[in-house]
């Protein structure tokens, strides 16, 4: 947790800073009218210095201003902003109750980056794009990963989601991505599958799974322990074969079984149904019986 608050509201004394009569640690942030001029870390009331590590990469150049300063061009849920009569481009800070809430960079007026903060100061989500690398993700209250989307043009895309404890909900992949990631894995600001051992990852009660990036061979990982405590599984569009769906037969809670797929047929369903008759299974929309 790293609290961003106005500065305005840090009261100085004997070269110490205090928020609310306590010891300050975080980050404040200097304006002067609507211009941030510093941003200084603090930490149990010492002014350490100026405060660089941001997910919005900021350089010395660029404007940084108060979020309420900037005006709608036209209204809508996606238009340009203005900053003295300009389309602004620069860093905006958004405020509510002097606390940081929002860091949105902008470029000719658009919104190119944002991350947000929750009034704690804990990070709740953040939406970035580096050389046409993007990464957009949620975060629990409790800090945990809600989901995380990656996408590279021409290359990948993918996305994990999880539920509050950490169990894997949805993994979608699409493209070469466990070809490329890890040429990214510098710029990705939190942690994320990079290869095909999924032995770490535990399922939901619910797991849906998608994409022509999953194949036997993950699915072979994933499936060691991870589904143990799985009852529903979805499979959509993937490259899984039968080899894969006849693991599924030692799952004891698995209760119900979705596939649509263009590379397994019915009758390899029909085989997974005969074995497991307590499982309700679908495929291609139609409920499979034997």
């Amino acid at each position: 947790m790293t609290l961003r608050v106005d500065s305005a509201k840090i009261l100085v004394q004997n070269n110490k800073y205090y928020l609310n009569g306590e010891l300050f640690s975080g980050i404040a942030i200097k304006l002067s009218g609507c211009v941030v001029r510093e941003k200084m870390r603090i930490d149990a009331g010492v002014h350490l210095g100026s405060y660089t590590d941001d997910l919005i990469k900021i350089n010395q150049e660029q404007l940084m201003v108060d979020f309420s300063c900037l005006k709608e061009e036209e209204h809508g849920p996606d238009v340009p902003y203005n900053y003295q009569g300009s389309r602004f481009s620069g860093v905006a800070f958004e405020f509510i109750d002097a606390i940081c809430v929002g860091e949105y960079a902008y470029e000719d007026g658009w919104k190119t980056d944002s991350v947000s903060f929750r009034r704690s100061g804990d990070l709740a989500g953040f939406d970035l794009m580096e050389n046409d690398f993007s990464q957009r993700a949620i975060f629990f209250e409790c800090g945990n990963l809600e989901s995380i989307y990656l996408f590279k043009k021409e290359l990948f895309h993918a996305t994990f989601a999880f539920d509050d404890a950490n169990n894997i909900t949805v993994i979608n992949i699409e493209g070469a991505y466990f070809d490329n990631i890890k040429n990214y894995s510098n710029s990705i600001k939190c942690s994320i599958p990079e290869s095909k051992n999924f032995t770490e990852l535990k399922g939901a009660d619910c797991v849906k799974i998608s994409g022509s990036g999953i194949d036997d061979e993950l699915f072979t990982s994933l499936c060691q322990t991870g589904l143990n405590n799985t009852s529903e599984l979805w499979f959509w569009r993937t490259k899984m074969t039968l080899n894969s769906i006849s693991m599924l037969i030692n799952l004891d809670k698995l209760k119900e079984l979705n596939v649509e797929s263009d590379v397994l047929t019915v009758d390899d369903l029909k085989k997974f149904k005969s074995q497991r008759p307590d499982c309700y299974v679908e495929f291609n929309r139609e409920e499979v019986t034997v």
